[in-house]
């Protein structure tokens, strides 16, 4: 009975590992989930139960949290945030490991499948604030609650792209096709390069709106 308990539990291992290691591969072909794919490194270095716990529903969660920083590193230290879990205004604000727990909170996201299912794309979910993801109103990037409807699906949708500056990642919004998440003087837009808006100018334009996917501020 032991020989067979252990089999079976070798078995079990040996699933969940060849699981994890398909779980970084998929993270490592994305390209937006770092934070996953060194987890799952971690994990597989370590034991059985390491690996086992990595897989949970929790943890699996939980490494899909990144923060995101303009690709330029300027202004330096700053990070894509939340003003307070309920305000909803989306912006960059200097941001470190020094920073109150909630602070770090407010500049970490969870790096999430598409709202809309659309593949190559994804979804950022407030990590202090559950069901409330990064999306836009009037061209304005905002966190907002998710209505479930079609439109806030495909609002809160983003695809990501090389990054438009030549490294990094640009970020093209699903709801506002040809407009990429935008920094323009600290606040979020998405924008493109028509001059429609005062957002929307052919300066800088490629450093704005690409940005470098990060160590999560808050883990």
């Amino acid at each position: 009975y032991k020989k067979d308990d252990e089999a079976r539990r070798k078995q079990i291992a040996d699933a969940n590992r060849r699981l994890a290691i398909q779980i970084q591969a998929a993270a490592e072909k994305t390209g937006v989930n770092p934070h996953l794919v060194a987890t799952a490194k971690k994990a597989l270095a370590g034991t059985d139960e390491d690996v086992a716990k990595f897989l949970t529903a929790e943890s699996q969660y939980r490494a899909k949290r990144q923060s995101l920083q303009p690709a330029s590193g300027r202004p330096a230290g700053f990070y894509i945030r939340q003003s307070t879990p309920d305000a909803g205004e989306a912006f960059i604000a200097p941001l470190s490991a020094n920073s109150r727990q909630t602070d770090r909170e407010d500049g970490t996201w969870v790096v999430v499948p598409a709202l809309n299912g659309a593949p190559g794309c994804y979804s950022f979910e407030s990590s202090r604030k559950l069901g409330h993801y990064l999306t836009h109103k009037d061209l304005r990037v905002k966190m907002a609650a998710s209505d479930n409807s079609t439109q806030f699906r495909k609002d809160a949708t983003w695809c990501a792209k090389k990054g438009l500056s030549g490294s990094g990642t640009s970020f093209e919004s699903a709801g506002q096709p040809g407009r990429f998440l935008r920094e323009y003087y600290g606040d979020l837009y998405v924008a493109n390069k028509s001059a429609k808006n005062r957002f929307d100018v052919e300066k800088d334009f490629p450093q704005d709106a690409t940005w470098k996917i990060t160590t999560p501020l808050a883990r």
